[in-house]
């Protein structure tokens, strides 16, 4: 068990780099895209759920 824990927090550890390296990557005009993109999915999606 100890084990996957371990497993898990390095897992977490690299995707924070990744994302950190996306952020500084990115510029802001992508990220507005992106955000909007992701507003939208998230919006749809709660609308079939409903």
């Amino acid at each position: 068990m100890h084990q996957i824990g371990r497993f898990f927090s390095k897992t977490i550890s690299q995707g924070w780099d990744n994302l950190y390296w996306l952020l500084m990557e990115m510029d802001v005009a992508q990220w507005g895209i992106l955000s909007v993109i992701f507003v939208a999915t998230g919006f749809m999606a709660l609308r079939t759920r409903m």
